[in-house]
């Protein structure tokens, strides 16, 4: 799993730089959970960026699932 956040990282590092201008933050890793922070007008892009990105590092037989939700806190994220 490591190995796939890692490329993932790598893979999303350009587009936050060239088209959200560095705006989405990862805050936190927690075992496979990542927690980023991004201004509300750039959630819905940051958003399908994320989970598209994430989804596809790898080309597996079977598809990765990547849930993501948002709130204010980290409470509202559940």
């Amino acid at each position: 799993m490591i190995y796939i956040i890692s490329i993932y990282l790598l893979n999303i590092s350009n587009y936050n730089k060239e088209r959200l201008n560095y705006k989405t933050l990862l805050v936190v890793q927690i075992h496979d959970e990542l927690i980023f922070e991004t201004p509300k007008k750039h959630i819905d892009e940051a958003s399908e960026m994320i989970a598209a990105e994430m989804g596809n590092v790898f080309k597996f037989k079977v598809k990765m699932k990547v849930n993501y939700s948002y709130g204010d806190t980290w409470f509202d994220l559940k």
